[in-house]
């Protein structure tokens, strides 16, 4: 019936279940939550919303080598729709790239 069953919505759970989708398997993916996303979702409480999720990621560029080495796989497993702006390093200092904002980007 099933090749394979993902347990957890998460952001794991989701793309290994779109990467074995994308080749063909048939995936169960099971969820105890009523929203499915693990950590990518919002929740509120009052007039707060609160955001659980990622904010901020690096290495989502189109880039050959380690610049676009999550971007990569992402734009793989969602076919080109996921689309990122690119962020400067607020901070700069020693961790700070040469290469300015690129490889980096704000979902």
């Amino acid at each position: 019936m099933w090749d394979a069953i993902v347990i957890g919505s998460g952001i794991g759970g989701l793309a290994a279940a779109a990467a074995l989708g994308k080749r063909g398997r048939k995936v169960l993916v099971l969820e105890q939550h009523t929203v499915a996303g693990g950590q990518t979702q919002t929740f509120r409480r009052h007039d707060w919303v609160f955001a659980t999720g990622v904010h901020y990621i690096g290495g989502v560029g189109p880039h050959p080598g380690e610049a676009g080495q999550f971007g990569r796989p992402l734009a793989w497993l969602s076919d080109g729709a996921l689309q990122f702006a690119p962020c400067a390093n607020p901070y700069g200092g020693a961790d700070a790239s040469e290469s300015g904002s690129k490889g980096r980007g704000l979902l």
